[in-house]
């Protein structure tokens, strides 16, 4: 009986009785076929050829025959590889390793066929159905690793890989986004649209200062209770809320803006000092209040120190000094005057500023 080469990986079957005292050689070659198959091939095609063959030799060396098949040279157009013969039935990985920029079609007959771009590589298989044999990509219905399952062909120029979060990943293409009345250190709002924003023109930061234009309210709360605003010359702090509006702080002074000068100072059981040109002229003490510098009211003859109703109980003072020159005439004579009473050892003594003329109380002792 003759040898064949009907198998996948066209080694030598012998036929029984054949081949006597030489099948050991047949046998190594047969094994080094074996791992020609399972190894790296490279095959080079005659430069810009339009169509290339490929054969696996029965019984013989050949590149066609290994797993991997690197295809090398120049093309100017795309180059149809037929792999033969058409019986083989294999798997195998084909990388298109030409230059030129030019695909590869690997075809074994009349049926389907696969094209590889440059620089790719494909894992094909061949049906080897003889005249009408078919190449498949053996990845078109998808590749799966890990649980996750990847798209069959190449998504579009800027697309990009997604998942659908049960392991199926898809390309999608970017929506992009319009940005309306745009300009540097604006900040980006929502528009109420898809696929579009806000720059807004009053609402900057520069990467240090928020900035909010005149007469535009900063709100805080739900309800929108406390609003500060800046109207170009006034500043307002308003608060609409249900309870008061609090400040606090270990400590709160109010300086006058760009010199260190205060107007007014907050100290939590030491008291409130009110200031005029930075000197401090109130404080409140836990007895009542110290003035420094005196009290006037704001005009002549026009207010009361206390009332019939509100008296002040008792009054420590030096001299008192009683005038009535500038305002009105007393209800007696209709006179005016201007007096001091002053305080002796033994006596109480009253002058009179405009004649300089000076009385003494008359005394009685009482028991």
């Amino acid at each position: 009986m003759a040898s064949t080469y009907v198998n996948n990986l066209r080694l030598n079957e012998m036929g029984t009785g054949d081949a006597s005292g030489t099948w050991g050689n047949t046998t190594n070659t047969n094994l080094e076929l074996i791992g020609e198959a399972l190894a790296f091939g490279t095959e080079g095609i005659t430069t810009n050829a339009d169509t290339h063959a490929t054969v696996v030799a029965d019984g013989a060396s050949d590149a066609g025959r290994a797993m991997v098949l690197k295809y090398t040279g120049t093309l100017d157009s795309a180059c149809t590889i037929t792999i033969s013969p058409n019986t083989i039935k294999r798997a195998q990985f084909i990388h298109n390793g030409t230059s030129g920029s030019q695909n590869i079609i690997i075809s074994q007959g009349s049926g389907a066929n696969v094209t590889i771009p440059p620089g790719y590589t494909k894992l094909v298989y061949m049906d080897g159905a003889g005249s009408g044999a078919a190449v498949v990509d053996a990845l078109v219905t998808g590749l799966n690793m890990g649980g996750l399952s990847y798209p069959v062909a190449d998504g579009s120029s800027g697309q990009f890989m997604t998942t659908n979060g049960s392991g199926v990943l898809s390309f999608a293409t970017v929506v992009g986004t319009t940005i309306n009345n745009n300009a540097n250190n604006r900040i980006i709002t929502g528009s109420g649209s898809a696929n579009t924003l806000e720059g807004e023109a009053t609402l900057t930061y520069d990467g240090t200062n928020l900035d909010l234009a005149d007469s535009k309210l900063l709100r805080f709360g739900a309800d929108q209770d406390l609003i500060l605003k800046h109207d170009g010359s006034n500043s307002y702090i308003s608060d609409a809320g249900t309870g008061p509006l609090i400040i606090e702080g270990s400590q709160i002074a109010i300086k006058k803006i760009g010199v260190d000068e205060t107007m007014a100072l907050f100290t939590p059981d030491a008291g409130i000092e009110l200031y005029f040109d930075n000197s401090k002229k109130l404080h409140t003490i836990n007895e009542g209040i110290t003035v420094t510098g005196s009290i006037f009211p704001s005009a002549d003859d026009t207010h009361d120190l206390g009332s019939a109703s509100k008296q002040w109980r008792d009054i420590y003072t030096g001299d008192i000094n009683l005038n009535n020159t500038k305002t009105r005439d007393n209800e007696v004579d209709g006179t005016r005057g201007s007096w001091t009473i002053q305080e002796g050892a033994d006596d109480l003594f009253i002058l009179n500023r405009i004649s300089g003329k000076k009385y003494k109380f008359k005394l009685e002792e009482m028991d």
